[in-house]
């Protein structure tokens, strides 16, 4: 049984803040979801609230709104499951329980699926940390057959044919960094003090997320911490992590600007994937660029850069 993550959703507040994250594990996979490889090269809206982005969706002909999740395995509908649902999850700071649900009809972009299987998950605490509506989130399975080109600075993103596109024929890349897969998360290598890290593209995390027992050896100048700030999953659990800026990480040949984390222990979740991750990279790691995450290539091509990061 392959285990899934649901990426992490994080909210910064100007004041103590309460971050929401949604990295998830349970035994469920689905193999009935066939996507097939529709491509377009229009831009689609992306809408980013509190780092989280979202896209509009159509379940069933209503219309709603999406995480655009890389973190997550499959699609995921914000329903209360059933009292007998099955489906057990690990999230970073507990457990919740899921329920299959059958979808007549989800369309999205250049994407229509009839007769798919989802779960069903209640996220109405996520809701409530992001003061918006969530439909669900999209996640791996509707993103693999695609080459996915972000660019949160114009508010966009591009489901592009893996094969060809016009992107490689009219431009070249400034960095290409080979990932590798841990089931369906995309883990990329950064380095810190010569230590190799290795990170989940995340693209539902409003804040980077690093294992706490990573932060033990790196200096002063490289790692400081600004205080305690509250950690929510896709359980309703809350709990309390230290944030901190790291300076100097290099991700191949490119220095990277100082960026937040929250810390929090992985050991939980680490025991159930495999291969241990060291944390996850999100909003404020690819708000510094215009960058496209490559599935069946596994690389991470980096575009262009923007000026500044918060």
């Amino acid at each position: 049984m392959k285990g899934i993550f649901v990426g992490m959703l994080l909210l910064t507040q100007i004041t103590f803040a309460q971050h929401p994250i949604s990295l998830v594990r349970t035994s469920f996979r689905s193999e009935r979801i066939v996507v097939p490889g529709y491509h377009t090269s229009i831009q689609i809206p992306l809408e980013l609230v509190n780092g989280i982005p979202l896209v509009e969706a159509k379940l069933n002909q209503t219309l709603g709104k999406y995480i655009l999740d890389t973190g997550a395995p499959m699609l995921l509908i914000n329903q209360i499951p059933m009292q007998n649902s099955d489906i057990q999850a690990q999230g970073i700071n507990g457990t919740f329980r899921g329920g299959a649900v059958k979808v007549t009809d989800f369309e999205w972009h250049t994407q229509r699926q009839k007769q798919m299987v989802a779960v069903a998950a209640d996220l109405t605490h996520m809701e409530r940390a992001i003061k918006r509506p969530i439909a669900g989130i999209i996640g791996y399975d509707l993103l693999k057959n695609s080459e996915l080109l972000l660019d949160y600075a114009g508010g966009q993103l591009a489901l592009l044919d893996p094969r060809k596109n016009e992107l490689h024929r009219t431009a070249s890349p400034l960095l290409v960094v080979p990932f590798t897969m841990q089931e369906h998360l995309p883990v990329i290598e950064i380095q810190v003090e010569g230590r190799t890290l290795r990170l989940v593209l995340d693209t539902g995390a409003g804040i980077n997320l690093l294992d706490e027992a990573c932060a033990q050896p790196f200096s002063a100048t490289t790692l400081y911490r600004l205080g305690q700030e509250q950690l929510q999953g896709i359980s309703p659990t809350i709990e309390q992590g230290t944030s901190v800026r790291i300076a100097g990480a290099m991700i191949g040949r490119q220095s990277l600007p100082e960026m937040k984390f929250l810390l929090s222990d992985l050991t939980q979740f680490n025991t159930k994937i495999g291969i241990p991750v060291d944390g996850l990279l999100g909003y404020s790691f690819f708000k510094q660029m215009k960058c496209s995450i490559h599935y069946s290539e596994q690389k991470f091509y980096i575009w262009s850069w923007q000026n500044t990061i918060q």
